[in-house]
């Protein structure tokens, strides 16, 4: 690990002129703080790679690009004036009134999906067993436990747990005056999550629900926006510390530090170490993937009747390429590549600004999507966190799983609104 003095000046410009451009293009705050999250976020899983690896200088060009791109076609996209026109008109896929119309079954949608993930955490399988001491060890049982649930009645549980996403959303939004019931119902949920997808030692799930619950705060005004930030440093100071120690604890290690400082010097190794200082290894696969493949396989990801179309999972690819351990054998962990990392995997040294350009543009109409409807408040502030962990290196996963989501949801919802209609002709009909 060689420190790069001249990435760092570079990387920091970019930076500035990147932040000064979302401040003179967006005039929303919302629109502002998601492309700061973005900022960020790219920094800290990307430019770590390049700034503490002397070596990956030559990708500098790429990181920068990728940035601004990113930006400015997410910034114009949420906060530009485009309408779906059809027929001369303006048109909107669904509107708050379709959901307040439906809200009573469109709630149910939600405790559904509750009732199915409490009673999925022990059947058909009895997830609770994870709990041990040998959770916390690099076994590849998470991975043996998701490839038993690739088919067969839990597979067909984790559909529909993912179409009805949304609605467990918009549920919570309308019990979001009751924070105790919301908080707990929340956490519940999260729990239950991650012991059904092997995630208990994952550091950013238990993350998430922190910054979840702090917005959620927030937003309800149950705290102020001081309050926010003297919590947010406070966490951000602790959680320093528990990633660090965690990570030790899941790697088997026992390791003595000094001070905050050498904590956070462990934390800026850790994630450089993971998978975006290697990017000479992401650029050595662009060959054997193919760009238009990919997007192919993004956008296919809802249709769940077509046949795999072979692309892979980027981070399993990666980590099976540097560890040389198939998902789920034993000491199989995964690594992230990082935002910058996928795009080199995928179009190579030189052109991986493209992928930022793909993902501003996908992430850009999500987004603009969700903020126009207040019933999916919460569905926004969830994928808000998303989107800030997919820069470690699940872009792919982001997007499959929001496009997904949202598909479905909105099938749904078109479904309710014929069936609603079929029923006041109805009555209408027998008035007459």
């Amino acid at each position: 690990m060689q420190f790069d003095l001249f990435s760092l000046v570079v990387i920091l410009i970019f930076d500035v002129i990147t932040v000064l451009t979302i401040y003179g293009m967006c005039k929303r705050f919302e629109t502002r703080l998601l492309l700061l999250v973005g900022v960020f976020c790219f920094n800290f899983s990307s430019c770590l790679g390049i700034i503490l690896q002397k070596e990956n200088e030559g990708y500098l060009p790429s990181a920068v690009a990728y940035l601004l791109i990113m930006t400015i076609i997410m910034g114009l996209i949420i906060d530009g004036r485009y309408k779906l026109t059809w027929g001369g008109r303006a048109r909107e896929l669904i509107n708050d009134q379709h959901i307040e119309e439906s809200m009573q079954l469109v709630s149910g949608l939600g405790v559904f999906f509750f009732i199915v993930v409490v009673v999925s955490t022990f059947y058909p399988v009895n997830y609770f067993s994870q709990l041990s001491t040998s959770s916390f060890a690099i076994t590849g049982r998470r991975f043996a436990l998701s490839m038993a649930r690739s088919n067969g009645l839990a597979w067909m549980i984790d559909r529909i747990k993912l179409v009805l996403l949304p609605f467990f959303f918009i549920w919570l939004y309308r019990i979001r005056s009751n924070w105790k019931a919301f908080i707990l119902v929340f956490v519940i949920y999260s729990f239950c999550d991650m012991l059904q997808n092997a995630m208990i030692t994952s550091r950013s799930n238990y993350l998430q629900v922190i910054i979840f619950i702090l917005v959620y705060l927030t937003l309800e005004r149950k705290i102020s926006k001081r309050q926010l930030v003297i919590y947010s440093a406070i966490i951000a100071v602790f959680g320093v510390v528990l990633l660090v120690r965690f990570k030790d604890l899941i790697m088997g290690k026992s390791l003595s530090y000094h001070g905050l400082g050498s904590y956070v010097t462990a934390l800026l190794q850790s994630e450089n170490s993971g998978g975006q200082a290697r990017l000479d290894f992401c650029n050595s696969v662009s060959g054997d993937l193919d760009f238009f493949h990919f997007i192919y396989h993004c956008l296919t990801a809802p249709l769940f009747f077509l046949p795999d179309d072979g692309f892979p999972t980027l981070s399993y690819y990666f980590t099976t390429g540097v560890l040389g351990l198939s998902y789920g054998q034993v000491g199989y962990y995964v690594i992230l590549p990082g935002a910058l990392g996928e795009g080199v995997m995928i179009l190579g040294k030189y052109f991986a600004w493209i992928y930022g350009g793909f993902f501003g543009l996908y992430s850009g109409a999500f987004f603009r999507f969700l903020r126009k409807h207040n019933y999916l408040r919460y569905v926004y502030v969830y994928f808000l966190i998303q989107f800030g962990l997919a820069f470690r290196g699940g872009m792919q996963a982001f997007i499959m799983r929001s496009l997904n989501c949202t598909f479905y949801f909105m099938i749904i919802i078109y479904l309710i609104q014929i069936v609603g209609r079929g029923r006041k002709r109805n009555a209408v009909t027998t008035d007459v």
